[in-house]
C-alpha cells in the first residue's frame, strides 16, 4: 500500500470559484498529487499526494500568476 501525504497550505489572490479551479488544474499536474480541495472563501488549500511536496514545487506549478502559496 502507497504512503499518502497530505499537505495543508492557504494560497492568496482567489476571488472566486473560477480561481479555485485553475489552482486544482495547475497544482494536478505536479507528479503524485491524487487529490485537491481547495476553500475559496480563504485560500485554504489540502493537497494529497504520493510525496511531501515543496512549498516551490507549488508555487511554481502555479506559474506567473497572481496567486501565492502561503504555508499554514
Amino acid at each position: 500500500m502507497q504512503t499518502l501525504f497530505t499537505q495543508k497550505v492557504k494560497i492568496s489572490g482567489m476571488t472566486c470559484g473560477a480561481c479555485a479551479k485553475l489552482i486544482s488544474k495547475r497544482i494536478s499536474k505536479i507528479d503524485g498529487v491524487q487529490d485537491i480541495k481547495i476553500e475559496n472563501n480563504t485560500g485554504e488549500t489540502e493537497i494529497v499526494s504520493t510525496q511531501d511536496l515543496d512549498i516551490s514545487a507549488i508555487q511554481n506549478a502555479l506559474g506567473e500568476t497572481e496567486y501565492k502559496v502561503v504555508n499554514l
